[in-house]
């Protein structure tokens, strides 16, 4: 799911009540309330009683106290709405926050280039990138060979990268990223890599699942969305096939294993989805293309 940046007005906080602004105002009230009790009493009544005085002071004390009452709770009205939207605020900021920091925890990762057999060289900041403008190249170590040949070394090659880890696991999900493999090569696959990882690892059971690799950008944000995901190794591979005479992309794969259990681990955020100038919505997938 998406969550924009959320934006939070500014809080207005009600100002203080002042004494030099209160004490003139409720002087006022006073006055005035003290001045219509003298207005208004009886003429012919005497004014050296308990009543008259009683009413002439308690008159505007009990004037003020309602004025200055009505404006405090006023006031207070203004601040606890200010401190309810200002607490509201921090916990939708925090669990944005939690929400933007969410990730896979990715143990180890590998990649097999078919431009170069020396992945670990490319880490360093002198090294040549190759390039593979206008060529298409396959794995230097199965050119050659037929489609199922590379498929199960390849795949024989990624078990025993992962071999240690995957054995203190019971159960792991494999999920192979074959782009636009046909059904019937999606069930080859799985049935391959069921067969080469419980070889390799027998005591742990696999599942597999060959999601879209056109979807991949949205299938990262569900696994990051998930509570309690599985250990999963993910593979993204693409290999040409036998009966392919001209060949427009390289053959390459990567794979990474996931383990929500790990204490020292690499992160994948969440993909962050942009839109291009012309409106429509950004394809941050395009990477892997061709057919496995």
């Amino acid at each position: 799911m998406s969550w924009p940046i959320p934006l939070f007005p500014k809080i207005e906080y009600p100002k203080p009540i002042f004494s030099r602004l209160w004490l003139p105002t409720l002087a006022l009230v006073a006055a005035g309330v003290a001045g219509a009790v003298l207005l208004l009493w009886p003429h012919g009544k005497p004014t050296q009683t308990f009543q008259f005085w009683s009413t002439l002071i308690g008159a505007p004390l009990i004037a003020c106290a309602l004025t200055f009452g009505w404006k405090l709770d006023q006031w207070e009205d203004e601040q606890t709405d200010a401190e309810e939207s200002e607490n509201e605020q921090n916990r939708l900021r925090e669990m944005w926050c939690e929400w933007t920091r969410r990730h896979l925890p990715v143990v180890d990762s590998v990649a097999f280039p078919g431009a170069t057999d020396e992945v670990g060289e490319l880490a360093n900041a002198k090294a040549d990138l190759p390039t593979l403008s206008n060529r298409a190249v396959t794995f230097g170590w199965v050119e050659g060979r037929a489609t199922a040949f590379r498929r199960r070394r390849l795949l024989h090659l990624i078990a025993r990268h992962f071999a240690g880890a995957l054995r203190t696991n019971r159960e792991v999900v494999i999920t192979l990223m074959l782009n636009d493999a046909s059904p019937g090569l999606s069930d080859i696959w799985i049935q391959q890599a069921m067969r080469v990882f419980a070889r390799v690892v027998p005591r742990t059971t696999f599942h597999v699942e060959t999601p879209s690799a056109k979807g991949c950008a949205e299938w990262i944000t569900r696994q990051v969305d998930l509570v309690d995901p599985a250990t999963r190794i993910v593979i993204a591979v693409q290999l040409w096939t036998d009966e392919e005479q001209e060949h427009v992309f390289s053959e390459g794969a990567a794979a990474f294993l996931i383990d929500p259990g790990a204490s020292s681990v690499g992160s994948i955020f969440r993909p962050q989805v942009s839109a291009r100038q012309t409106g429509s919505r950004a394809r941050p997938d395009q990477g892997l293309s061709g057919t496995a």
